[in-house]
This record gives C-alpha cells, structure tokens and sequence, in this order.
C-alpha cells in the first residue's frame, strides 16, 4: 500500500513490479497487467517486447540496471545487488534477451544506475572466503579493509556476454556518499527505496 501510494503521481499506464529476492530470476513478461500497479511475481529482472508499460525496480544500494536492444526493441531491468551478481543475474538478461527475442549483443544499450560504490561498500573476510574467488578482481583492499566495486563487476559480466563496453552507460553517483539524494540501506538502515524503471514507447 505504501509502495502504491508513493507510485501515485507517475502518470504511465502500466508499471511492472517484483517481489524482490535477491535471486538471479527473470520473469518474461508476455502480457499487459490488469492494473496500474503490478508485483507480477518472485524474482530480480524483467524482460518484455510490450510497448505502454513500464518495468522497474526498486533499490537502495544495490544496482539497478536497464537493457534496451535497439534493433529487436526488447526492454529489460534488473535489481544487482552483491549476490544477484555473485549468482550472474546480468548475464542471465542477456542470455535470455539472446534466446527469447533474438538479441544481438551488438545492438544491446545497458545503463548502471545509482548504487553503493567502491569507495563505500566494505565486505568482511568470511564473505571474501565465500565468495572471493568469482569477485578478487573487483575487490580493493585500503588499511586491512575490503571494498567491493559492484559497478565494475557487472560492467564484466554484461562484456563477457558481448556487449560492447561503449553501450554501457554508469551512473557515476554512490548511494551511499550521497545519502541525501538517494536511498541507502547501509548509511540510514531501515531506509525507502528509489524506483528505476524503463518503457518502450
């Protein structure tokens, strides 16, 4: 209901929303919503041909990211945070953009919004010992401390998938640095959240 009233003032016809999990699940959207507001299932991105409806997602830290193939005109967004990427959710759109609409990567624009940066988003050693391996190229260590670079890191996944890296476009701006324009969940626990969403017209 709060979500609801919040999404109020958007003046769009449809809006796409999930229940997120912090998985790497993807839901292909096939049909229009019944209403204006829609959780329209468990997961972490959307990917749709539908023009007049908007996708998004809602994040205070974490990534969102958007995908516009250009030629196919096919949409997507997903929520990366730290384990949708340890998990490749990023590759997995893309795949999926691949084997569900024919997208090339060539034609493929991906935009990083907002999300806590390196400079700010510090991971202890048992989560190195876990994970390290798939992120060691994306952590920084300053003073016996580790830092993450999530933007980075998924820059790589969405190469490693052929995208090219001038079709990506980063939002420089970390949540957490700047706390007083967005959400962070890191700097002002419990927090809102700031909606990413993006529509075929």
């Amino acid at each position: 209901m709060r979500i609801r009233k919040n999404l109020s003032f958007l003046k769009v016809e449809k809006i796409a929303l999930l229940n997120q999990k912090h998985t790497e699940k993807i839901i292909t959207l096939k049909e229009m919503p019944l209403n204006k507001i829609n959780f329209i299932g468990n997961g972490d991105g959307i990917l749709t041909n539908l023009s007049g409806i908007y996708l998004g997602v809602l994040t205070a830290d974490c990534l969102p990211i958007i995908f516009f193939d250009r030629k196919e005109r096919v949409i997507g967004i997903i929520h990366a945070g730290w384990r949708g990427t340890v998990k490749g959710i990023a590759k997995k759109l893309v795949k999926k953009m691949k084997e569900e609409f024919s997208s090339l990567p060539e034609n493929i624009l991906a935009g990083i919004g907002p999300g806590i940066g390196k400079c700010c988003y510090e991971v202890g050693k048992e989560w190195i010992k876990k994970y390290g391996e798939g992120a060691g190229n994306f952590i920084e260590e300053r003073e016996n401390k580790f830092f993450l670079d999530l933007k980075v890191w998924n820059i790589h996944q969405l190469i490693e998938e052929g995208i090219d890296k001038r079709n990506i476009e980063v939002l420089p701006y970390c949540t957490s640095c700047n706390s007083n324009i967005f959400f962070s969940e890191r700097k002002n626990h419990p927090t809102g959240r700031f909606l990413s969403a993006i529509s075929l017209v």
